[in-house]
């Protein structure tokens, strides 16, 4: 059944793919070999990279986003401003992103969550305390993203339990978001194998949801390129990335600011990654 869909990947990707398998039956260590062979099977990273993801026209619609702002604030005291951006999603709930400067356009940098997001931990966590918020699944998602990007995974983990288990069953979307947050919780608390397997829930639920959007899948990719990282699967994070950032490509444009904006955390891993190798090739040569 896979013998028509392996006829359509590009030559890296095979590559992939044989080095992938050949980790498998070859290990470098019994540990890493087994967590990647129970988590992301070779079957399901084709069927994800040949899926037709969705397009602008089946997203999932919300309330009028009439309430959402903006500052400007030198979070960390650099000299430099941040523009942070409360998005208005719905009631209550608002998806937080805090953007630095790099040139003309500003991006989305890890780097930068520390500064602010344990302001939006406080704000989900006084919600919450409403009877109408408690049970609200997307408000213990902001809360549990929020959390994380506090590098604080438990309590993001007991988040996302309370966040699914208020979940209707039909909602796959949102479901593959929170276990989106759950793998990478997991990848920080060094259960690998539970991460992958985890990611690999999210992103089936994701494709398979019409009301999924394509940057929860290019988060997804993202986390499973970093647990990838963690285990020591190089050649195979780098095609999860680089799947990222076609995606993003896909879904805005590579000359657009939301392009840039989304795709610079990934493009920075990838650069290390190179720089890394070269490092490595120049001391061999030594």
């Amino acid at each position: 059944m896979y013998s028509k869909k392996l006829a359509k990947l590009t030559l890296p990707l095979a590559f992939c793919f044989v080095l992938s398998i050949r980790g498998l039956f070859i290990p470098a260590n019994y540990k890493t070999a087994n967590a990647f062979g129970t988590k992301i099977s070779i079957e399901n990273l084709i069927q994800f990279l040949n899926t037709s993801f969705p397009s602008n026209d089946n997203k999932k619609t919300s309330c009028e986003k009439d309430s959402s702002y903006s500052i400007n604030e030198d979070i960390n005291r650099d000299g430099e401003k941040e523009l942070i951006i409360w998005n208005h999603d719905t009631r209550d709930a608002y998806k937080v992103e805090v953007l630095r400067k790099n040139d003309s356009d500003y991006v989305d940098d890890p780097l930068m969550y520390p500064y602010y997001f344990q302001n939006v931990v406080n704000y989900y966590k006084t919600q919450l305390k409403k009877p109408y918020n408690s049970k609200s699944p997307i408000m213990w998602y902001y809360l549990s993203d929020a959390e994380l990007k506090m590098n604080k995974p438990k309590e993001a983990l007991i988040s996302i339990e309370q966040g699914i288990s208020n979940l209707k069953n039909d909602d796959s979307a949102l479901y593959g978001m929170l276990l989106s947050l759950k793998g990478e919780s997991l990848r920080r608390l060094g259960d690998y194998e539970a991460a992958l397997k985890t990611l690999d829930k999210a992103m089936q639920s994701l494709i398979s949801s019409k009301f999924s959007d394509n940057a929860s899948i290019i988060n997804t990719y993202f986390y499973i390129g970093k647990t990838l990282d963690s285990i020591g699967y190089d050649e195979v994070q780098k095609e999860y990335y680089r799947a990222a950032i076609s995606l993003a490509a896909k879904e805005y444009g590579v000359n657009s600011k939301d392009y840039n904006k989304i795709t610079y955390k990934i493009q920075r891993r990838l650069n290390k990654m190179s720089y890394n190798h070269k490092v490595h090739e120049q001391k061999l040569t030594k």
